[in-house]
């Protein structure tokens, strides 16, 4: 043990923390591993079965806004101490959203199509930013370039979403398989060098 680590050490014991250190980093290795193992199925799966695990992704999209919707009607209906005009647009959002979902969930191709379309702006949108503010920036070079990839990267996804649709779900499956591996290598590792 080198003497940091041996200050270290002696510190986390006069305060009392070597059992805390310990639990912490115990939960935090598994954390890790949890997450690991997660984004590894993940991957897994939308990798192998794009298709399945992207209606999955769907469908849960529309789970989603059932669920918040009956939320917002609950907020709405049963919480005191707003005003009536407040508590009626939550109710009013959360039967939005609980139509948004079923919808969606009778729908798998369309909230696919949607779900794209939403990364196609939103990497466009994201572009033109970066390429507005880039004047401003230390490093405008990188900010044009990327601005510039984002906005080709959007008008790709708006003009093949399905394509894009695919291409985004084995992209996103070998990340999150290189994620995974990652993070169990970090749960295993962290605390070793100590």
């Amino acid at each position: 043990m080198s003497d940091t680590q041996h200050e270290r050490q002696t510190i986390a014991d006069d305060l009392g923390l070597g059992n805390l250190v310990g639990g912490v980093r115990q939960g935090i290795r598994l954390g890790l591993a949890l997450s690991g193992i997660a984004a590894l199925v993940i991957g897994v799966l939308l990798t192998f079965w794009p298709g399945a695990s992207l209606t999955a992704v769907a469908i849960l999209f529309g789970l989603y806004f059932v669920v918040t919707g009956v939320v917002y009607v609950a907020i709405g209906a049963f919480v005191t101490g707003t005003s009536g005009g407040t508590r009626a647009l939550n109710v009013i959002l959360g039967i939005l959203l609980v139509i948004v979902g079923v919808i969606a969930i009778k729908n798998i191709e369309a909230t696919l199509l949607a779900i794209v379309l939403m990364v196609g702006i939103g990497w466009i949108v994201e572009g033109v930013l970066a390429i507005t503010v880039a004047g401003r920036s230390a490093s405008w070079g990188w900010s044009v370039a990327f601005g510039v990839v984002s906005v080709i990267a959007g008008l790709v996804v708006l003009f093949t979403p399905g394509l894009s649709l695919l291409t985004l779900a084995l992209v996103g499956g070998i990340s999150l398989i290189v994620i995974g591996i990652a993070q169990l290598v970090r749960a295993i590792t962290l605390g070793r060098g100590a």
